[in-house]
């Protein structure tokens, strides 16, 4: 089976982007995902399209950093500095609570967001395995995926079906991991355990509009339930998984989403959610990016039969 191992969270600052350069330089990383309202997007998009290779996905995002569209046209989203407003629970809420009038407007709001988020990505990445920037006739393939998975959102489904309409995306990343218990304490397992029987519900509306739409999509997603905190154990219990779910059928995609990049120490990581720092700060960065430098995970993946592919040779 063919394995995609991205990470996420490119552009949201300095010290993520820089990690995760590191390892798509060195390491079997081959795929990464721009937040295109980051504090070090601009740089990492221009950092990005020099490294020959690899895919460059639009984290759609809603929840932490700037718009990229002016804030004034996307007021429901963000609050009085101009930042997104909404965790994701928030927003959750808001789309099933708002009044319609409310309600329609912050749908709207995320619709321009979207497209603006896809305009400017589109705008500065190269095609991957290319050189040269594209004509501005010639938009590049786009691929997408979501912060927090918020483009799976099924209150979302109406807006991500115009907006794949528009854009016409080669890929869609779906939050479908199987079932498994990997090595984690009890907390994770209950964390991890829960996020992924909510995704796998949302999987399953996402999977029915993209196939309504003839997009295509990985076939599993692995780092669901690890939230953050992948290491080889637990990664190797989740390609067990895979394999038993997919049994003598190779066929399709398997994506492993990894979070390597963590804020520097001088970094005021001002586009990150002071709710989400201690994410960022967690001795489980280290700990992804030590694994994806780790000459035991070429090793891995090969013994379970799992072929990481460079962009240029992929082309799903």
């Amino acid at each position: 089976m063919r394995v995609i191992l991205h990470a996420d969270d490119c552009g949201l600052g300095r010290g993520i982007s820089e990690d995760i350069l590191l390892c798509l330089k060195r390491g079997p990383l081959n795929s990464t995902t721009l937040m295109t309202g980051g504090d070090y997007a601009a740089e990492a998009a221009a950092a990005l399209n020099a490294v020959p290779g690899i895919r460059v996905s639009l984290h759609l995002n809603l929840l932490e950093g700037r718009p990229t569209a002016p804030p004034a046209a996307v007021a429901p989203l963000v609050d009085e500095n101009g930042f997104f407003r909404y965790s994701l629970g928030a927003l959750c809420t808001a789309l099933h609570l708002l009044p319609p009038r409310r309600k329609r407007a912050l749908l709207s709001a995320v619709r321009t967001e979207f497209s603006a988020q896809a305009d400017w990505l589109l705008s500065r990445i190269r095609p991957a395995g290319s050189g040269q920037k594209p004509a501005a006739s010639q938009r590049p393939p786009l691929r997408l995926d979501g912060h927090l998975h918020v483009h799976a959102l099924p209150m979302l489904k109406s807006v991500m079906r115009a907006f794949i309409r528009e854009y016409r995306p080669e890929y869609v990343r779906l939050p479908l991991e199987p079932r498994h218990l990997p090595p984690a304490p009890l907390r994770l397992l209950l964390a991890g355990g829960l996020r992924r029987e909510l995704l796998a519900v949302w999987a399953a509306s996402l999977s029915g509009l993209l196939d309504a739409e003839g997009i295509r999509y990985n076939r599993f997603l692995s780092g669901v339930f690890a939230g953050g905190n992948l290491t080889l154990p637990r990664l190797r219990a989740s390609l067990a998984a895979v394999r038993r779910a997919a049994g003598q059928d190779a066929r399709g995609i398997l994506e492993i989403m990894c979070h390597p990049g963590g804020l520097g120490p001088d970094e005021t990581g001002a586009a990150v959610k002071p709710a989400f720092r201690a994410f960022y700060l967690s001795p489980a960065r280290a700990a992804e990016k030590a694994m994806l430098l780790s000459p035991d995970l070429p090793a891995l993946l090969a013994d379970r039969g799992f072929v990481p592919e460079k962009a240029a040779e992929d082309r799903l």
